[in-house]
């Protein structure tokens, strides 16, 4: 047990003698020894100084020590200090009976022997500094159980994120899964066409004629060049997912991207008298991956394009949005898509791939990549259509509009 300040002791006593003989008894016992010659004096020290024990006058003048002794023990703070009443004269069995009535532990009478005034003071230095190592134990103890209450918390907490963090993991993992059971499903069907072609060539080219043998190469072409624009997609999606993309956005001249994507799906949009709009009235720049912005551009012209029928139309607009966003939207007047097929176009868990109007296929892996690819700069993407009912007379189309940060210029464009 280590105490780092001196145990105080109070004496009350109106003559200097005997306060200078009880210093001198007392002094080997490392104490702070505090004396005052009256009761109201002593009264004050009490409450300002917490005391192991109080010697005490019994007879004073103005304030006795039995007077005294009462008022100590009125005050909380005081009342359970242990008081030592001491005498230099003879007292009664009845003046005695009187101090421990109104408080007194003991006495302290003539002969004065300083062994036994040690002791008597050394018991209650010792009761008062263990007091004192106790409460500062309790509030240690307290102190820590408050500690580790929080930390029991942060621990439910921190578990509870833990568990979320695994069903998020577990559900991301089934869903890729999924998607990879899907993948595999849309590559092997695209293959064993193609060996078809190839074993019919391989086994007796000679014998195809050459307007069929014509017709197969076409065919190949085709489901090679479907084959190479599915594998690239993944190739893409996969390095997105394991970070190994760049990510470099810059100031970038959106009027400018869309129109030179636009450029670059014109050719199919002729093949099937398509008119691709750019709908703008001002130059807006945002801050992307010029990539990346390329290829969300590149997927949803395409899609539009492979959606809409012969002498449809396709457009493209952006606009301001909240929090400094610009939102750009791919509009066309194709055939549409149920609600529940519009819920699932951007979850990789979910196979959406259908044909486009001209029997063009698709897996749906290119919009999945650019709903990447917006996430990427803190923007989001959505869908909106109505599924084409031509016995109703009911016409279709979908706009899918997505988000990216503003460019800090705008400039608007002249006729």
């Amino acid at each position: 047990m280590e105490i780092t300040e001196q145990t105080g002791i109070l004496i009350i006593d109106d003559s200097p003698g005997k306060i200078t003989m009880l210093k001198t008894i007392l002094s080997g016992m490392s104490l702070d020894i505090v004396s005052v010659n009256s009761g109201t004096d002593g009264l004050r020290k009490l409450l300002r100084q917490d005391f192991a024990c109080i010697i005490l006058d019994v007879k004073m003048p103005v304030m006795d020590g039995l007077e005294t002794a009462e008022l100590i023990r009125q005050r909380p703070k005081s009342s359970g200090t242990p008081i030592l009443f001491i005498s230099d004269i003879n007292i009664t069995k009845m003046d005695i009976l009187k101090g421990y009535a109104t408080g007194a532990i003991d006495y302290i009478i003539p002969p004065y022997i300083p062994e036994i005034i040690r002791s008597k003071v050394g018991t209650f230095v010792e009761l008062f500094e263990k007091k004192i190592y106790l409460k500062k134990q309790s509030e240690e103890l307290d102190s820590a159980n408050h500690k580790l209450s929080e930390s029991a918390v942060q621990l439910m907490q921190l578990n509870a994120e833990i568990n979320r963090a695994n069903e998020e993991l577990k559900s991301l993992n089934a869903g890729k899964d999924k998607f990879f059971s899907i993948l595999a499903h849309d590559l092997k069907g695209p293959f064993q066409g193609f060996l078809g072609l190839t074993e019919m060539m391989a086994e007796d080219i000679t014998s195809i004629p050459q307007d069929e043998l014509s017709e197969m190469a076409h065919e190949m072409h085709i489901t090679a060049k479907n084959l190479f624009a599915l594998l690239n997609n993944l190739l893409e999606w996969a390095r997105m997912q394991q970070g190994a993309i760049s990510f470099e956005p810059v100031e970038t001249d959106l009027s400018e991207t869309v129109s030179r994507n636009i450029d670059l799906i014109s050719p199919r949009g002729k093949q099937k008298g398509i008119e691709i709009i750019h709908e703008a009235d001002h130059n807006q720049t945002v801050h992307a991956d010029k990539a990346m912005l390329n290829a969300v551009l590149r997927n949803l012209l395409s899609n539009a394009v492979k959606f809409t029928k012969q002498g449809g139309k396709v457009s493209v607009s952006y606009k301001e949005a909240i929090n400094n966003m610009v939102e750009i939207s791919v509009a066309d007047s194709g055939i549409g898509m149920p609600e529940a097929l519009s819920g699932k176009l951007f979850n990789v868990a979910e196979k959406v791939g259908r044909r486009g109007t001209d029997g063009e296929s698709s897996t749906g892996l290119g919009l999945l990549l650019c709903k990447e690819f917006v996430e990427k700069h803190g923007g989001s993407i959505r869908v909106k259509s109505e599924e084409e009912d031509l016995s109703a007379g009911k016409h279709g189309g979908s706009t899918i509009t997505f988000s990216l940060p503003a460019g800090s210029k705008e400039i608007m464009l002249s006729d």
